[in-house]
C-alpha cells in the first residue's frame, strides 16, 4: 500500500496556470507540498469561494481535508506569510491544515535590501527579480548562514543569529549598513509573533510525507513555482530564479524520494510568455501581441510588470521534457487565443546559419538564436468561444489541431488536459 505522488511542474518561464492544475489535483489530495521557491511566486486560483492570489501558501489551503506543507526547499519570507494567512482567515478561509518544514530557511527584510541593492548595481545587466530576497535567502542557505524554521522556537537565540548574520553583511553591503534592516532589533517583534503564529505550524515533514506514501492510499502532490526555464540548474542562466524548478527540484525541495514518483505532469501555456530580462527568440511586438496581453491580462502576479509574448516555442518546451520526463502535459489558456488570428508554432532555432532544435546552454549564443518557421508551422486560428467545452471532441477542429501540434513538440508525454477558463472546473480532461 502506498500513495500516489504526482509533481506539477512549469514547462515554460512560469506564468503557465500550474495553480489552477493544483487546486483541481488537490481535491483528491491528502497532501499538497509546495518545494521551492518563495514570495517571488505567484499563484492564481478560481473556484467557488473566489479568486485567489498565492504566493507561498500550497494551492491545497482551500480543502480543508488536505495537509498542505512549505517543503524544506522553500525559502520563506516570516512576514510575508502571517500577512497572508490573515488574508485567508479574513475571506474565512483556515491555514489549520498547514505546516513548514523546520529546515525551511527564512526571507527577511534584510534580503530584501540586498536584492534590490544588487539588482539596481547591474544595470543593464539586471535579470528582472522580483527583488523579495529569494536569491540572497538561498545565498545564505548555501554560504551556511541561513535563519530556518526551526529558529524561530527560541526569538532570542534566532534574534543573536540574526545579530551574527548582519554583523558580516554590513561588511560586504557598508552603503547599507546604516539602513534601519540591518540592525537586529528590527526584527524583535517580527520573531515574537512569527514564535505565536508559526512555531506551532512547524513539524518533521519528511518523516510524515515518508509514512503517508508508504503507510496510505492517499495522494501527495508536489508544487512547484517559477517554470523550467528559471531553474538555477536547466533554466537560460543566469537569467534564471535561485532554486531547483524542475522535476527533480520539486522532490529534493519536498524531501521525497525519486522512488515514490508515479507521475510528473508538465504545464505549458498555449503561447510563450517572459517577464524580465532574457532571451525569448519567439517574442513578438506586434499590435496582435499587445491584444492578447490586454485581453489575457498577461502581467505578474507579484510583479504586476506586463509579460513578453510570443509564438508557442516548441524547441524550448522540448529542452523542458529533456530534463524533466514528463508523464503528462496541460495546454493552459488556450480559450485566450480565440478570435486571434492564425498561430504559429516555432519547431527549430538559426544559430550563425544552421537550424538547431535545443536552448543553447551559452546565453551569448542563445541570444543570437532566431526562431525558425515553415508553411507547416502555421496554424489557422478559429473564433469560437471555448468556454463550457467539456470532452476534447467538442473543441473547434482548428484548435484540436493547433493543440497536437503543441504536443508534438513534447515528445514522450501524454495530453492530460486543456485549460480552457479561469475557474477550477474550466478544463478539458482527454
Amino acid at each position: 500500500m502506498s500513495a500516489e505522488v504526482i509533481a506539477v511542474a512549469g514547462g515554460q518561464w512560469g506564468d503557465e496556470g500550474k495553480g489552477k492544475v493544483v487546486d483541481q489535483l488537490a481535491q483528491g489530495a491528502t497532501v499538497v507540498v509546495r518545494a521551492q521557491g518563495g514570495d517571488n511566486a505567484g499563484h492564481t486560483v478560481v473556484n467557488g469561494k473566489g479568486m485567489f492570489a498565492l504566493n507561498l501558501i500550497p494551492a491545497g489551503i482551500f480543502n480543508p481535508k488536505t495537509i498542505n506543507i512549505l517543503g524544506q526547499g522553500t525559502v520563506v519570507n516570516a512576514a510575508g506569510l502571517i500577512r497572508e494567512m490573515a488574508a485567508l482567515h479574513e475571506r474565512g478561509i483556515s491555514t489549520s491544515n498547514l505546516r513548514i518544514s523546520p529546515k525551511a530557511h527564512l526571507v527577511f527584510e534584510y534580503h530584501q535590501l540586498e536584492d534590490g541593492h544588487e539588482e539596481n548595481s547591474k544595470g543593464a545587466q539586471a535579470i528582472g527579480t522580483t527583488k523579495r530576497g529569494i536569491g540572497p535567502a538561498y545565498a545564505d542557505k548555501a554560504n551556511r548562514v541561513g535563519i530556518r524554521a526551526e529558529d524561530l522556537a527560541d526569538p532570542e537565540e534566532c534574534l543573536g543569529k540574526i545579530a551574527r548574520v548582519l554583523k558580516n553583511k554590513r561588511g560586504y553591503h557598508p552603503d547599507l549598513a546604516n539602513s534601519p534592516q540591518f540592525d537586529p532589533g528590527y526584527y524583535e517583534n517580527l520573531l515574537g509573533e512569527a514564535q505565536h503564529v508559526l512555531t506551532p505550524l512547524v513539524m518533521e515533514t519528511s518523516e510524515f510525507l515518508y509514512r503517508h506514501i508508504t503507510g496510505s492510499n492517499g495522494r501527495v502532490l508536489i508544487e512547484g513555482a517559477q517554470g523550467t526555464l528559471l531553474s538555477v540548474d536547466d533554466g537560460t542562466y543566469p537569467m534564471v530564479t535561485s532554486s531547483n524548478t524542475t522535476i527533480n527540484g520539486l522532490l529534493a525541495g519536498a524531501g521525497i524520494g525519486a522512488r515514490w514518483l508515479t507521475q510528473a505532469i508538465g504545464v505549458f501555456k498555449a503561447y510563450q510568455t517572459r517577464v524580465g530580462g532574457g532571451p525569448m527568440p519567439t517574442e513578438r511586438f506586434d499590435e496582435g501581441a499587445d491584444r492578447l496581453r490586454k485581453s489575457a491580462h498577461e502581467f505578474g502576479v507579484v510583479s504586476g510588470r506586463p509579460r513578453r509574448l510570443g509564438w508557442f516555442d516548441g524547441v524550448a518546451a522540448g529542452q523542458s521534457q529533456y530534463v524533466n520526463g514528463f508523464t503528462d502535459i496541460v495546454i493552459t489558456r488556450l480559450d485566450n487565443l480565440s478570435c486571434m488570428g492564425d498561430l504559429m508554432v516555432c519547431n527549430s532555432y538559426i544559430l550563425d546559419g544552421k537550424e538547431i532544435h535545443h536552448i543553447p546552454s551559452n546565453l551569448r549564443d542563445f541570444e543570437r538564436c532566431q526562431a525558425a518557421y515553415g508553411n507547416e508551422d502555421c496554424y489557422p486560428g478559429w473564433n469560437e468561444d471555448l468556454a463550457g467545452i467539456t470532452d476534447l471532441n467538442d473543441l473547434p477542429e482548428k484548435a484540436r489541431k493547433y493543440v497536437l501540434g503543441i504536443v508534438a513538440t513534447i515528445p514522450d508525454a501524454r495530453l492530460m488536459a486543456i485549460g480552457n477558463g479561469q475557474r477550477r472546473e474550466d478544463l478539458v480532461f482527454a
